[in-house]
């Protein structure tokens, strides 16, 4: 497993980081991706709110994993 989130993805996709927040299309692609992990309890909730916040420029203050599968279908 990957240190965090962010790097899981960079990695997946062969970019940096700060790729997948400045290219629109890996930033979809990376979410996309999220909403795709099969265990997102291997993540702490704060590095999923961390994740997203990078990804998007928005908070996103999930309390539980039934929060957080729902604010990803909304993204």
């Amino acid at each position: 497993m990957a240190n965090c989130l962010l790097d899981r993805l960079a990695d997946s996709m062969g970019v940096f980081i700060s790729d997948l927040r400045l290219t629109e299309y890996l930033r979809e692609e990376a979410l996309r991706q999220l909403k795709a992990l099969a265990h997102p309890s291997d993540y702490s909730l704060l590095e999923w709110q961390r994740t997203l916040f990078y990804l998007t420029g928005k908070s996103y203050p999930v309390e539980n994993y039934h929060e957080l599968e729902e604010t990803l279908d909304r993204l």
